[in-house]
């Protein structure tokens, strides 16, 4: 899982999907209130829960640490 901060956003991406979670100051700027997380998957996006984002993120996680643990095992 590669991660990315921006002023507006932090992106996690993992293969060919990514996260954005945006900051409390562009929301503010953009006069958005409720707190939403974007998922892009090739080209298409939509907003999405935060529980939904937060669910994404542990998956990456956790593909993330077998992929770590498998490497190991392969050394």
């Amino acid at each position: 899982m590669k991660k990315y901060k921006t002023e507006s956003c932090t992106q996690y991406t993992q293969g060919d999907i990514t996260v954005c979670a945006t900051t409390s100051a562009w929301r503010k700027h953009c006069e958005i209130e409720k707190k939403y997380a974007m998922v892009f998957i090739g080209s298409a996006y939509d907003q999405i829960s935060r529980g939904f984002a937060a669910e994404i993120l542990r998956q990456f996680r956790r593909t993330e640490a077998i992929h770590n643990e498998l490497g190991k095992a392969t050394k």
